[in-house]
């Protein structure tokens, strides 16, 4: 219990490790405070996240007025479509290079309609509860249920993306035919079918410059 007291923290997986436990706080005491701090640290997490992703969509770069709409109602969101069509094309481009080089691992691409309808669904336990018998007091009534499930469920989305690696190739280190790949690909010009292809056809050209150099 002593990590609910320890200094607070900004990031989304700070976040979900408080909302667990919170939770189980909640579920072992049946208290509806718990619960309802886990769903605000929970909805936290849903919101850093996208940030989170944004601030790799972008290379940390944000102009001031980014900034601002970061800051506002739903701004995150709003900066996350700016960023997300880009980033999802940049994180299938890594996959299919590391699945064409037989690299085990894949990048995950967070599914933001799912973070949308969580943080809607956490949103009534963040505020006021206005008929105390139907929720507070009713700690084995739907209103207790639902919500340790929305925060489990928040958690159980979050965390393997928050587990599983993270970040971006920089289009400056990619050889010159890969990056010509890539822009094409981000552009929406060729399928995820002709980027294999190419890929495959000019894998033997960079494994043998590869090889010059001494890797």
């Amino acid at each position: 219990m002593d990590s609910l007291f320890a200094n607070r923290d900004v990031t989304a997986d700070w976040h979900v490790a408080q909302a667990r436990c919170l939770l189980d706080l909640a579920l072992t005491d049946g208290s509806a405070t718990a619960l309802i701090y886990a769903a605000l640290e929970a909805r936290n997490a849903l919101e850093r996240l996208p940030f989170e992703m944004s601030v790799l969509a972008t290379g940390g770069r944000f102009t001031p007025e980014q900034l601002r709409m970061a800051q506002r109602k739903d701004g995150v969101f709003q900066l996350l479509d700016q960023a997300l069509e880009d980033y999802r094309r940049h994180i299938e481009f890594q996959n299919m290079c590391m699945e064409v080089d037989a690299i085990p691992f894949r990048f995950p691409v967070p599914d933001i309609r799912r973070c949308r309808r969580l943080r809607t669904d956490l949103n009534p336990y963040c505020h006021c509860q206005l008929d105390p018998q139907e929720t507070i007091r009713d700690l084995a009534g739907e209103w207790f249920v639902s919500g340790a499930a929305i925060v489990a469920e928040t958690c159980d989305f979050l965390e393997p993306l928050l587990s599983g690696p993270r970040g971006v190739l920089h289009r400056d280190t990619m050889p010159v035919e890969v990056a010509e790949i890539f822009d094409a690909y981000l552009a929406g010009n060729i399928d995820a079918t002709a980027v294999r292809t190419r890929l495959e056809l000019i894998q033997p050209v960079l494994a043998e410059r590869l090889r010059k150099q001494g890797y």
